[in-house]
């Protein structure tokens, strides 16, 4: 936007690229898109942060299964499975990486953790270049 005097392109253009960002964040299951557009999500700052969040909160913790607590009444949750119907029982915790696995996210390296933080350096060492530039060519007035 700095290489504009079209105040309205200015404006606009910063909400274009975050709406993007928002879009392709992760809201949707990515197995279900073709493999280019899949790609889209290293793009995608929200994503980069919301992963390296998700990874470091919910590593290592178990959460009381909703559907437990609505089976006790008590609203109580212990370790210990629950017959539902027949032979399907539901264990009464859920561990935060099964929840990761439900969202497609890798979490068993170091650098699962690490590789949100280095695109988020990534893209600022990229958008500082490009303000740099834009800055440089745009004509001064005196």
């Amino acid at each position: 936007s700095a290489l504009t005097n079209n105040v309205y392109l200015t404006i606009i253009g910063p909400e274009f690229v975050f709406m993007f960002m928002v879009v392709i964040g992760g809201n949707f299951n990515y197995n279900s898109i073709p493999f280019p557009s899949e790609v889209l999500k290293y793009f995608s700052i929200v994503r980069l942060c919301a992963k390296t969040l998700l990874i470091n909160e919910l590593t290592g913790l178990e959460f009381c299964n909703p559907a437990v607590r609505n089976l006790t009444g008590n609203g109580t949750c212990f370790h210990r499975t629950y017959p539902i119907y027949g032979s399907i029982s539901v264990d009464s915790y859920v561990s935060g990486e099964a929840f990761l696995d439900s969202q497609l996210i890798m979490y068993e390296t170091p650098w699962d953790l690490w590789n949100g933080p280095l695109g988020l350096v990534i893209h600022t060492v990229i958008f500082f270049t490009l303000s740099y530039v834009a800055l440089r060519i745009a004509v001064r007035k005196k």
